[in-house]
């Protein structure tokens, strides 16, 4: 179950990283002991705005559930100070 609820992240963002809206693109997917997993990654789009987000796994009995997870998007025009 947690192996195909990885698969579909991994292809979803491999189909928005070949667009043309999306100049950068990071995904890193970790494997944890006890069925669980960890994915974090971060996508920029054309215009300079940002998508950061991470999910902690856990797949017991037949569902993947999201212990925790957070998924910010930074506007380009939004200063950070």
């Amino acid at each position: 179950m947690l192996d195909a609820y990885l698969d579909q992240i991994r292809t979803t963002i491999g189909r928005y990283a070949a667009t043309t809206f999306v100049v950068d693109c990071n995904l890193v997917v970790e494997k944890r002991p006890g069925n669980q997993g960890f994915v974090t990654g971060s996508m920029v789009f054309l215009d300079g705005s940002q998508l950061h987000f991470s999910e902690f796994l856990d797949a017991a009995q037949d569902a993947v559930e999201k212990l925790m997870y957070s998924y910010h998007y930074q506007d380009p025009n939004v200063s950070s100070q």
